[in-house]
């Protein structure tokens, strides 16, 4: 079987850089100084406050977290691993990758000893925000849209000569170039969080038994899609396993799991989704594994990561 898993860098690839990381911070920057999150952000927050928070995580905490100041405060190997990431990879001052905003404010509330509600409600206003600056109004929905005919037909035929495509990516443009099935890994903007979907049994039990109001409108529901984001590969398993063992079919997680033959990759970070890397190098039914990388330093991270005999590292414009 022939597989391949593909991340953000395509849409970089076939967008341009409004889609890279940096463009999405700086759209979240503009966003809390216009919008009002007040609807979909609990406790009364307001926007100059997620303005204060976000400007806080960027400066004094990450200066804190780099300087070491919030070593002692690490619960759990996840968070000690991905804490001496952060050391090594960034100075004061880098564009901080967006997943790593989480890791910020877990030990931001470490340090003041917070509690479990003020976390999550925290995790998930941040969450929010950044869904919607991926989002950036529906633009990333049609991105598909700047490709000529012809390199639309040319996506189109490599695509197609996947049996499996599988994606980290929240949009459906891979949907729309290659006409068939892909498989989100991390969720969909065009699918609701199932504790959202009228009927279900998560937005019976939020409604019924808890008495919350129904927060989605057409405006803001791709920030209450069943999109996850998180620090660290483990987290994301975590989510992705509470709403799997309620709704069967919510990610494809077995699926992926499952596959045989040959996975590729292309616009992965190797950084980032330790528990997508884990299971590619756990399952004895993968019999070749291709990296195409972007940059010279993902392919260093990966060649010093994997025995050389276990990856093939091949430059992206090998792919497309």
């Amino acid at each position: 079987m022939e597989n391949i898993l593909i991340g953000n860098g395509f849409n970089q690839e076939i967008g341009g850089s409004e889609f890279s990381n940096a463009s999405i911070i700086d759209r979240v920057h503009r966003n809390v100084a216009v919008k009002d999150y007040s609807r979909e952000i609990a406790g009364g927050v307001t926007s100059y406050d997620l303005k204060i928070i976000i400007e806080g995580l960027e400066n004094q905490i990450f200066q804190a977290t780099l300087s070491g100041k919030y070593d002692h405060l690490c619960t759990s190997k996840d968070e000690s691993c991905n804490l001496d990431r952060v050391q090594t990879n960034y100075s004061f001052g880098d564009t901080i990758g967006m997943e790593d905003y989480f890791l910020l404010l877990r030990l931001f509330h470490h340090a003041y000893n917070d509690p479990p509600n003020m976390i999550r409600d925290s995790f998930f206003g941040l969450m929010y925000l950044f869904l919607d600056a991926i989002y950036d109004e529906g633009k990333i929905q049609e991105i598909y849209k700047k490709l000529s005919d012809t390199r639309m037909q040319e996506l189109k035929r490599i695509l197609n000569q996947y049996d499996n495509v599988f994606t980290v990516n929240y949009d459906w443009n891979l949907e729309k170039i290659s006409g068939k099935a892909v498989k989100h890994l991390h969720g969909q903007f065009d699918r609701l969080n199932s504790q959202f979907v009228i009927g279900s049994k998560l937005e019976e039990f939020r409604s019924n038994i808890l008495g919350l109001d129904y927060p989605v409108n057409e405006a803001n529901k791709h920030m209450y899609s069943n999109a996850i984001m998180g620090f660290c590969g483990a987290e994301k398993e975590r989510i992705m396993g509470i709403f799997n063992n309620i709704e069967s079919d919510e990610y494809p997680t077995k699926e992926f799991m499952n596959i045989s033959g040959t996975i590729s990759m292309a616009g992965i970070s190797p950084n980032n989704d330790d528990h997508i890397w884990n299971l590619i190098r756990t399952n004895t039914n993968i019999n070749r594994i291709i990296f195409y990388y972007y940059s010279d330093k993902d392919r260093e991270t990966v060649e010093k990561s994997w025995n050389a005999s276990a990856i093939e590292c091949r430059p992206v414009s090998e792919l497309w």
